[in-house]
C-alpha cells in the first residue's frame, strides 16, 4: 500500500513474510476499512501468523532433540578411557611406536565418528523439521531421515568393520538412487542447503560469540552453546522452507 502509514507498512510486511503478499494487502485493507485500531490490527496479524506457522514451534524444538541421540556417546568420557587403555597397554609393551599405534587408533576412530555424528545431527534436524511442518509424505523428511539412520550407525558402529561395510554401500546405493531421480536431486539439494546453512550459522555464531562473550563457568556455558544451537535451528529453518519453494518440493 503506497499511501499507508510507516506502522501499516511493518504490519503489511510481517503478515507477508508469515502467509502471503495478496492475504497481507487484504487484511490491512479490511483494517482500514472498519477504521479498527492497530492493537486489533496486530492481535489479527499474530492470529495469522499462529494459525499458519505453529508447526513450525513445535519442530523447532523437536528438531533440536531429534539429532542430540546421535552426539550423545560423545559427551561421555568413553574416549579418554580408550585413549587410557591404548597407552596402558602401549607402555606394557615397552616399544614407542607400540605406544603411538595404541594411541593412535581409537583417536582416529573417535574424530571420524564425531564427524559422522555431526553429520547426523544436521539430517536428524531436516528430518524433523520437513516431517513435523510438511508430513509424513515429504521426500526431504523420509530421504533425510534414512541419510540420517545410516550415518548414526555408521557413527555408533565405527569399531565395528562389519557393519560399516554393511552401511557404506547401502549409503552409497541410497544417493545414487536419489541422484538418477529429478526429483530425488532437488531434495538432495534442498537436504544439502539447509545443512550447509546450518553449519554456517554454526561457525559464524561461535566464532562471534567466542569473541564478545566471556565464559566464567559451567552455566554460561550451557547458554552460549543453547542460544547458538537454537540459532542454527532457525536458519536451518528459514533456508529449508525458501529451498523448498525455489525447488517446488512438495
Amino acid at each position: 500500500m503506497d499511501n499507508a502509514s510507516p506502522v501499516l507498512s511493518i504490519a503489511e510486511w510481517t503478515l507477508a513474510a508469515v502467509s502471503s503478499k495478496e492475504r497481507a494487502a487484504e487484511v490491512v485493507g479490511d483494517h482500514l476499512e472498519q477504521h479498527g485500531s492497530i492493537f486489533s490490527l496486530w492481535l489479527s496479524i499474530l492470529r495469522i501468523a499462529f494459525a499458519r506457522q505453529w508447526r513450525w514451534l513445535i519442530a523447532l524444538p523437536a528438531a533440536g532433540l531429534a539429532g542430540a541421540p546421535a552426539l550423545a556417546p560423545y559427551t561421555t568420557m568413553w574416549v579418554a578411557k580408550d585413549f587410557a587403555k591404548g597407552f596402558a597397554e602401549g607402555f606394557a609393551g615397552s616399544p614407542q611406536t607400540q605406544v603411538s599405534n595404541s594411541l593412535s587408533q581409537p583417536m582416529d576412530m573417535a574424530l571420524t565418528g564425531l564427524v559422522l555424528a555431526s553429520v547426523a545431527v544436521c539430517l536428524w534436524s531436516v528430518s524433523a523439521l520437513a516431517l513435523l511442518r510438511y508430513g509424513l509424505r515429504s521426500p526431504i523428511a523420509r530421504l533425510s531421515g534414512v541419510l540420517a539412520t545410516l550415518f548414526t550407525l555408521g557413527s555408533c558402529c565405527m569399531g565395528g568393520h562389519h557393519v560399516l561395510a554393511f552401511v557404506l554401500p547401502v549409503l552409497a546405493v541410497v544417493v545414487a538412487l536419489a541422484l538418477v531421480d529429478s526429483q530425488g536431486r532437488r531434495v538432495l539439494g534442498c537436504i544439502t542447503l539447509a545443512g550447509t546453512a546450518f553449519w554456517g550459522a554454526f561457525l559464524l555464531i561461535a566464532t562471534t560469540l567466542a569473541r564478545i562473550v566471556l565464559i566464567g563457568g559451567a552455566r554460561e556455558a550451557n547458554a552460549v552453546a543453547l542460544t547458538g544451537y537454537t540459532l542454527c535451528l532457525l536458519a536451518e529453518a528459514c533456508v529449508l522452507a525458501q529451498s523448498r519453494r525455489w525447488l517446488r518440493l512438495a
